[in-house]
């Protein structure tokens, strides 16, 4: 079983300061992921959503990486900073985490909104039709692409793990009072989970949310095993 690689793997692995602590350790895990994945699916998040709809939008926020993709490329195959790159990648470390880094905290104000409401409300998880995750997504996307995106316009069937695991985030029994980055990153991952394909995270909370979300058909069998 291959790993595909995702633009938050290249992202993630291309501004971390362990370029500097950690050399060596992820000089190697860059080199795993531009090798042994079998694909590297790199359009953002909301790109992807766009994508998978068959939707393009002129005016939407470019959200690239390529620069960082030859950075590894590079790094992985044994580069070096000089001094005048290693200022420019410090410098970069700050500037090209900000669109990300927006998207992640626009998404977590709606989550937020959103609980206040139901918390306001009383409502329970099981109770909350998913049309009001979808509600929630699609105005996320509506931001990033600067138009109102209908919610009917979206292919759900495409992005189902990532739609049903935000919901339990969002309403489930065990969601957080806050949502860290670390939390949206990892599930933001699931939007490059293909129907038909496996999610696998060491993370034990990620697993229980996704067999708790009606997802468990996306674990690795042994994994699901696990969780009854």
């Amino acid at each position: 079983m291959w790993p595909v690689g995702t633009f938050l793997n290249v992202f993630e692995l291309s501004q971390t300061r362990n370029w500097l602590e950690k050399k060596e350790r992820v000089r190697s895990a860059s080199k795993a992921l531009l090798i042994e994945s079998r694909e590297l699916r790199m359009d953002n998040p909301l790109a992807r959503i766009a994508g998978l709809s068959g939707l393009y939008f002129v005016e939407a926020d470019d959200y690239a990486c390529e620069d960082r993709f030859e950075f590894l490329q590079m790094m992985a195959g044994g580069a070096e900073f000089t001094p005048k790159g290693l200022g420019m990648f410090l410098g970069r470390i700050q500037e090209r985490k900000q669109g990300l880094k927006e998207a992640v905290k626009t998404l977590s104000g709606h989550i937020r909104t959103t609980r206040r409401i139901g918390k306001t409300l009383g409502v329970k998880a099981n109770r909350v039709q998913m049309e009001v995750t979808r509600s929630l997504i699609a105005l996320w996307l509506s931001g990033w692409a600067r138009q109102i995106v209908p919610v009917e316009q979206i292919d759900w069937s495409r992005i189902e793990l990532f739609m049903h695991v935000l919901h339990e985030f969002v309403f489930g029994a065990s969601v957080k009072s806050e949502a860290a980055t670390n939390d949206l990153v990892d599930m933001l991952n699931m939007l490059y989970v293909a129907p038909g394909e496996f999610y696998w995270t060491r993370e034990i909370s990620w697993n229980k949310r996704i067999v708790e979300s009606g997802m468990g058909k996306y674990l690795v069998p042994d994994i699901l095993a696990d969780y009854g």
